[in-house]
């Protein structure tokens, strides 16, 4: 019994660290992402930042 319940920790243990890896791993690449549209052009409309769309 003891064995079962030391596996059921560690998969909880190891269930938590990548979810939380991949919660704040997501938001960080998707700020950048963003930043990166905001800050870019069409080629048909170079004038135009895309930025404005978002605002």
């Amino acid at each position: 019994m003891h064995r079962l319940k030391q596996r059921y920790l560690m998969v909880f243990i190891a269930l938590l660290t990548l979810s939380s890896v991949m919660f704040s791993g997501c938001s960080l690449l998707e700020d950048k992402h963003v930043t990166l549209v905001k800050e870019g052009t069409m080629e048909i409309v170079p004038n135009v930042k895309i930025g404005k769309a978002f605002d």
